[in-house]
């Protein structure tokens, strides 16, 4: 259907809807993302945010061990220090210097953080993949356009193992950047839509924690 989300995320082609307003290609290779706020950025010291502690606890009641995690937007690095004893591995990845020497600074065993846009079409390059879960617990609030969040998308997918999952929370869906576009902040049912368009299982762990699941 031609007015759907999905079309007008993944198609640069017009859709007559007040959507094209949205850039298809903000054409940038390094300033990828809207992060121009001063409280969005560093999250180095500050305290988890109430999207990302509902993840955390769904992930407490799941079976880790032997599992690999991509935790998008470290932060405060509390979803490692909490899981990297129950985990084979934690990667992380930020686009915030001091969140990667916090990271390093706490030398947690199996927690590796690296400096990359998740926009970027490098990020796949720059990670062993295989993960078991990815958490992203805002993955739209920040994006620059439709091809690089569509990029981010497809990255998430390569890097995913069969019957692994991108886990996120209502409330970050529908965040969105005040300097950016309002039309980013994305419902459930923009979120399994896009599943869906790439063969991803909706999955609903509670009212709130949602993911996609990659066919086993």
């Amino acid at each position: 259907m031609k007015n759907s989300f999905l079309f007008w995320l993944s198609c640069p082609h017009k859709t007559h809807t007040s959507i094209d307003k949205i850039k298809w290609n903000c054409k940038s290779s390094t300033a990828l993302g809207i992060d121009e706020v001063p409280e969005w950025q560093d999250w180095s010291n500050r305290a988890t945010t109430e999207d990302q502690v509902r993840i955390e606890e769904v992930l407490k009641g799941l079976d880790l061990s032997q599992k690999n995690l991509l935790h998008v937007g470290v932060g405060n690095s509390e979803l490692a220090q909490k899981f990297h004893k129950h985990t084979r591995c934690i990667d992380g990845i930020t686009i915030q210097e001091p969140e990667v020497s916090k990271a390093h600074a706490m030398d947690l065993s199996g927690y590796h953080v690296i400096l990359c846009s998740k926009f970027s079409e490098e990020l796949v390059e720059k990670l062993d993949g295989n993960y078991d879960f990815i958490i992203d617990n805002n993955p739209a609030a920040f994006a620059c356009c439709k091809k690089h969040f569509y990029t981010m998308i497809k990255s998430y997918v390569k890097l995913l193992k069969p019957g692994g999952e991108i886990i996120t929370d209502k409330l970050g869906l529908g965040w969105s950047s005040p300097d950016n576009d309002s039309r980013w902040r994305l419902s459930p049912e923009h979120w399994f839509e896009i599943g869906a368009h790439f063969k991803l299982q909706s999955v609903r762990y509670d009212e709130s924690v949602l993911a996609l699941r990659k066919a086993p």
